[in-house]
């Protein structure tokens, strides 16, 4: 009976040894499961990390290209400006620096504004 014992027990640790030898094969697993998980992401990142770069180098191209057209259009504003204020009068010049081109007023506002006037009065 002693030796059915014992050997009961050496099977049931034989047993539990093995059981610990797949809980550890099956972490293992999940182990290199979350391995591969986090260089599949380490992978996406730097593929993202890539195509930033390279949109946010177009767009900073974009940019100095339409930074470069706006500082050209500002020089002919400014050499035109200096064109109109060298052949015009002080008037006209005081006219320029103060936005006002004409003292007659736009006809097309005129023309609104009577329209609008008519349809308030009954």
């Amino acid at each position: 009976m002693k030796d059915k014992c014992a050997q009961q027990m050496t099977t049931f640790k034989e047993a539990k040894k093995v059981n610990y030898g797949f809980k550890i094969v099956k972490l293992e697993h999940k182990l290199i499961e979350k391995a591969q998980r986090c260089s599949d992401l380490q992978a996406l990142h730097a593929i993202e990390l890539t195509m930033l770069k390279e949109e946010s180098k177009k767009v900073a191209k974009d940019l100095l290209s339409k930074q470069s057209l706006l500082e050209a259009a500002l020089s002919k504003l400014e050499k035109t400006r200096t064109e109109l204020s060298q052949s015009r009068s002080p008037r006209c010049l005081d006219n320029l620096q103060l936005g006002i081109f004409s003292k007659d007023p736009d006809p097309i506002v005129v023309e609104k504004k009577e329209k609008e006037e008519a349809q308030l009065t009954p």
